[in-house]
């Protein structure tokens, strides 16, 4: 398992991916992009890269301190706080709806 949250969740994205993203075929590779260092958090960007195509995603991670995870919670927006599990995409040329978690 891996040591960083960060990590954990690029594994489980590896493992996931093609059942997000159905019609980009094989993933090759997720990348991050780049970061966003916030007083009580990092947004990081990532890409998937899959054999038709890639997918942006922007990762939201609560730094720790005294009152996590209630911190997190109080912190993050109201979209947020009622459907954790929801991701955007960055860049749907497609149209389509994000996939949900």
């Amino acid at each position: 398992m891996a040591e960083h949250v960060l990590d954990q969740i690029v594994a489980d994205l590896r493992q996931r991916a093609t059942t997000l993203y159905p019609n980009r075929g094989e993933l090759r590779n997720i990348r991050i992009v780049g970061h966003t260092p916030k007083s009580d958090h990092f947004i990081y960007d990532l890409v998937a890269d899959f054999a038709n195509g890639a997918e942006r995603m922007a990762l939201k991670v609560y730094r720790s301190g005294k009152n996590l995870p209630q911190a997190a919670r109080n912190h993050a927006g109201g979209s947020e706080r009622e459907d954790p599990g929801r991701t955007a995409a960055i860049d749907d040329d497609e149209g389509r709806p994000p996939p949900r978690l």
